[in-house]
């Protein structure tokens, strides 16, 4: 599509660009809205996953555009939000992020007129499974046992590109049929969220189209390993799985997507993480001392965006490791958390040189510096580089006594110190090149 637009563009006088870009909007929102039908019209769902949606279904054609195909997605989304077609529903605490839904009234005219006019979408029961056609591509699958029967109805739809099930609230389902996946080897998109499953069936892995795997808020416990078959897939979620403890991803090479709470839910790192240089989203990193994971697989992943964090950074050994994660490079990070752990075996002195060594890239606009023990905060920390800088926290620094010039950087609007203990003063050096009245003391 947007090939296309830059096809019928050349030569076009610049004060009709403008109207070309919105047609391509229009028909981007049109696309985006008749995927979405396949939703019944309370489905909640946040930002992300709407649009890890639409790119795995390659609503969005990229080949001569220079932003991501997530920054177009999102500023799709953006669009459908200002006027009114996608509406918050609630914030979600546990997820600290806001839910979405289609807004009814707005969107019932393309909603209704989609189903009626495209037979390929539908939203069924399990028990109207054999009344559709078996040419359907995007189906929604309302469920309540999900047996051997449904599974056998479903090796029918041999051209099925998504398949969404959604539990019905007296839904007694804990497993999904060993043979399910055997004949859908279209499927793009695959979405068991909430579903109360612990294991994938190892069928799963004839599903060699398959972009966009859900599983989140659900028991499961690991992935089968036949999931390194899906080489072409780009989005796990794993989000909620309280019970998932060890991850294999290494020969997933095209994954962008790594979407769980890695600190909260993982006991280590897969092995191997730096192989996948397309990650996008990658909540955190667990630095361990086993070869594959350790921090050197930070150095290729530069496609990092959003929040991260760096956790067990008393595993690394000297400055030299550090350095190998290349923080510097990681350019479209936005939120940078430094976390050390209860070990601090090589004293402050080691200490100091390893977060002199984390130097993150110049458009962070948080950062969070946790349990560190050495003496000294970097020198990097008040660059003028960092000119995007809002918000800085410092949490159990204990032996920092004195705290660098932060109060000239020019974006900050927060400073948090919490049980900053080893500071006695603000003084002077806070504000560098300011005139101060007088010293805080604590």
């Amino acid at each position: 599509m947007d090939s296309d637009f830059q096809q019928k563009s050349k030569g076009i006088r610049d004060s009709d660009l403008e109207s070309l870009i919105r047609m391509l909007y229009e028909e981007r929102l049109k696309i985006c809205m008749l995927y979405s039908s396949i939703f019944p019209p309370d489905y909640e769902f946040d930002k992300d996953t709407m649009i890890q949606l639409w790119v795995a279904e390659g609503i969005f054609g990229l080949e001569q555009i220079s932003a991501s195909i997530e920054e177009v997605g999102g500023d799709t989304f953006d669009l459908m939000v200002a006027t009114k077609l996608i509406v918050p529903s609630r914030f979600d605490m546990g997820y600290g992020q806001i839910q979405y839904k289609f807004n009814k009234n707005r969107f019932r005219d393309y909603y209704y007129a989609g189903r009626a006019s495209v037979d390929d979408r539908l939203i069924v029961k399990e028990s109207e499974l054999g009344n559709i056609s078996k040419e359907i591509k995007y189906l929604s699958l309302i469920c309540k046992n999900f047996d051997d029967q449904t599974s056998e109805a479903l090796k029918d739809f041999t051209g099925l590109r998504t398949l969404v099930l959604l539990c019905e609230p007296s839904s007694s389902i804990t497993h999904v049929p060993r043979n399910v996946f055997l004949n859908l080897k279209h499927l793009v998109t695959l979405d068991l969220h909430q579903f109360n499953i612990s294991e994938l069936p190892s069928s799963i892995g004839n599903l060699v189209s398959l972009h966009y795997l859900d599983v989140s808020e659900t028991p499961i416990k690991h992935l089968p390993e036949s999931i390194g078959s899906l080489r072409r897939l780009e989005t796990i979620k794993l989000k909620g799985c309280l019970e998932l403890h060890h991850l294999n991803t290494t020969k997933l090479i095209f994954l962008r997507h790594l979407d769980l709470d890695i600190v909260g839910q993982l006991n280590q790192m897969p092995t191997g993480m730096g192989s996948l240089r397309s990650l996008r989203t990658l909540k955190a990193f667990l630095i361990g001392t086993e070869d594959g994971c350790r921090v050197q697989e930070l150095l290729y992943l530069n496609e990092l965006s959003g929040s991260f964090c760096i956790s067990g950074l008393e595993n690394i050994s000297n400055s030299v490791e550090a350095q190998e994660a290349k923080l510097q490079d990681k350019q479209y990070l936005r939120k940078v958390e430094l976390r050390w752990g209860g070990c601090h075996s090589d004293g402050p002195k080691v200490e100091d040189e390893i977060l002199e060594s984390l130097q993150p890239n110049s458009s962070i606009e948080e950062l969070e510096i946790l349990f560190f023990n050495g003496f000294r905060l970097p020198s990097w920390i008040s660059d003028s580089s960092l000119h995007d800088i809002v918000s800085i926290t410092l949490y159990k620094c204990k032996n920092c006594s004195r705290l660098p010039s932060l109060g000239t950087l020019p974006s900050l609007k927060y400073l948090e110190l919490h049980q900053m203990t080893g500071i006695t003063a603000i003084d002077h050096v806070f504000c560098r090149n300011y005139k101060v009245k007088g010293v805080m003391h604590f």
